[in-house]
């Protein structure tokens, strides 16, 4: 396998290139990171269960049924305090939500980091270790973290293929690779799909999209508390 990412490849293919690589004994993997080696269940973070319910057109509101579309959805990605990433579309850092196009309950939930004990709907994937992955590559050059790292890049990229197929993906952020003169990889980052211009515009819909929403709650907050009502007394103790 070449140490540059090969977007043709699969993620299974990967995975399987790391378990040869670590039993062939060429491994110098982390071993806390060995569970996502021996793990019979292991998808690269994928919740399957949200995935389906952003797909679900029972969570999306009527408008977009009126307008015989598909929501609009754009997956943003980061890497939290813990050194996990997360693949999110309600509550990214980017800030673009299509707000109109689901349910008001099912956005919400969305828009919630958590659920119960569990992780929240609106994340898709949640890679834990993700930052310790990265630094065994960097710093070891391990042919099986390399692997491991190819394969999540790699199901992230099927990930958007299967959103873009069952709604109206946007844009995503992907995993971009940087190496050394020597060719050793040194970094991974992650990006937008879309050009900065793009994003720019995909962020002012956003914003566009929950003014009127704003103003409404405002103008009704005003409604049941008047500003005139809320002014404080007269300096001179006079009506």
């Amino acid at each position: 396998m070449s140490n540059r990412f090969d977007p043709t490849v699969s993620s299974a293919d990967y995975l399987a290139i790391a378990r040869k690589r670590h039993k062939g004994g060429r491994s110098k993997l982390y071993s806390e990171l060995n569970w996502m080696l021996v793990s019979t269940s292991f998808d690269f973070g994928v919740n399957a269960r949200n995935v389906g319910l952003l797909l679900d057109p029972l969570g999306w509101s009527k408008l977009v049924t009126q307008q015989k579309r598909t929501p609009r959805v754009f997956l943003d990605a980061r890497v939290n305090q813990s050194g996990n990433a997360e693949i999110v579309w309600a509550r990214g850092d980017k800030g673009i939500v299509y707000e109109e196009d689901f349910l008001p309950a099912y956005l919400y939930a969305a828009l919630s980091p958590n659920e119960g004990p569990g992780r929240g709907i609106g994340e898709l994937i949640w890679v834990k270790d993700y930052e310790r992955l990265v630094d065994n590559v960097a710093s070891r050059q391990c042919p099986t973290a390399t692997a491991l790292l190819f394969g999540f890049a790699a199901r992230l990229n099927e990930l958007a293929a299967v959103i873009a197929n069952g709604v109206g993906l946007v844009g995503a952020m992907k995993m971009e690779f940087r190496y050394s003169s020597r060719g050793n990889l040194t970094s991974v980052e992650f990006v937008p799909s879309v050009s900065f211009d793009r994003l720019q515009a995909l962020r002012e819909e956003g914003r566009e999209q929950r003014r009127p929403r704003l103003q409404a709650a405002i103008k009704k907050l005003e409604e049941s508390h008047p500003l005139d009502m809320m002014a404080p007394d007269s300096a001179d103790g006079t009506d």
